[in-house]
């Protein structure tokens, strides 16, 4: 009988529970295969109980220090989660390294963590997870610029020379660019090539989100929505106050929402969730899934056939409601709407015959694929601790 392995599973940037979730179905299924798993997340908060529950250590991960940008590309994230100076990136690399000291793994598995790649970059063999955006082709010799605009932080050049700068005080192997330090030596993409940002660009599709037992749902029975939010959107609340005034059965979990917003809506007849109801069963009761375009939202939504409508946050928010919209699954939201503006959106999503009808189409046509992600990811741990 071989030798129990470690895995170390992480992610540090990007907020919402699609990261919590997705390495907690990665550790349960390694831990059922022999593995030995920990994970270290950006917060402890995040599916915490349901860690506990399957008995998986969750460990904080080194905090970095950010800052606020208008990102172009990937590379902006990156560095405003410390490449932008050797100053901001020595110290949580320094970190990664003392928790990789700590648990001492054969493998890791990194989700969203540019920082802990560098750490582990000719120490420890890298499987990198994402669900697009934060895993660019690795072959490319840079990362896609998405949008063209002036940004505030340094070019890619500066960023991987501040990583050899970092690397060589470390007295480790240099990365040559950031795309294949970002991908470590395996990489998996867990979601659909449909919702990919990058599909055009891989030289292997993705190979599908983790969830596999989804079923299509249905046609609703009824006009309703469900909302996942996030309070400090500043165009949050207006668009609550359209949900709240629309007449429409409305259930909604805000996430960090005021509990003195929680009774306002609740006394204006909305469901306020206290805690993030599992998507299928709100989904079952609602014909309409509003939220920011989180991608394991968005996912979810596609695959029980539930049309969407996005008021997006960010730069990957962005590309990902450009990529549901082109699917014909989606409306969106302007950037700086009006109560009247959001609240003829809403009525018209919500009656869609177009949205609701492709919505059930594209469910259907997903619904026939095999999920090939979480076997694959176990299969490359075993390849990476073997061959390392």
């Amino acid at each position: 009988m071989r030798q129990s392995r470690t895995v170390l599973l992480a992610w540090e940037a990007g907020g919402g529970l699609g990261h919590a979730k997705r390495l907690l179905k990665m550790a349960v299924r390694l831990k059922t295969t022999g593995w030995s798993t920990a994970v270290a997340a950006r917060n402890l908060w995040a599916c915490a109980s349901e860690y506990r529950a399957a008995g998986i250590p969750l460990l904080q991960a080194p905090v970095h220090r950010g800052a606020r940008f208008e990102g172009r590309s990937l590379a902006d994230v990156i560095a405003a989660c410390g490449y932008r100076d050797v100053k901001t990136l020595l110290p949580p690399v320094l970190g990664w390294d003392e928790l990789i000291n700590l648990v001492k793994p054969d493998v890791i598995v990194a989700d969203a963590s540019p920082l802990l790649t560098l750490a582990a970059y000719g120490r420890i063999p890298v499987l990198a997870v994402g669900d697009g955006f934060v895993l660019p082709p690795p072959h490319l010799p840079r990362m896609p610029v998405l949008v063209s605009r002036p940004s505030d932080m340094p070019d890619e050049q500066t960023l991987i020379a501040n990583a050899a700068a970092v690397q060589r005080q470390r007295k480790l192997s240099i990365p040559q660019t950031l795309p294949s330090l970002i991908g470590g030596q395996a990489h998996v993409v867990c979601t659909y090539p449909e919702t990919d940002i990058y599909a055009r660009l891989r030289i292997e599709p993705a190979a599908g989100p983790l969830e596999s037992s989804l079923s299509p749902l249905g046609p609703p029975v009824k006009k309703a929505v469900f909302a996942y939010l996030a309070a400090d959107f500043a165009r949050t609340p207006k668009l609550l106050e359209v949900l709240a005034r629309s007449g429409f059965p409305i259930e909604a979990f805000v996430r960090d929402l005021p509990g003195g917003m929680k009774d306002a809506l609740r006394a204006r007849n909305v469901r306020v969730h206290e805690t993030p109801p599992p998507l299928p069963e709100a989904a079952e009761r609602a014909s309409l899934i509003v939220h920011h375009g989180g991608i394991g939202t968005a996912e979810t939504a596609l695959a029980l056939g539930r049309p969407q409508l996005l008021l997006p946050k960010h730069l990957e928010q962005r590309f990902n409601a450009f990529n549901l919209l082109r699917l014909g699954v989606a409306a969106r939201l302007n950037a700086e709407f009006s109560l009247a503006e959001a609240s003829a959106a809403l009525s018209e999503a919500i009656s869609s015959k177009s949205l609701a009808d492709t919505a059930q189409e594209t469910a259907a046509r997903l619904s026939g694929r095999p999920s090939v992600s979480l076997e694959r990811i176990v299969g490359l741990c075993e390849e990476l601790a073997s061959s390392s």
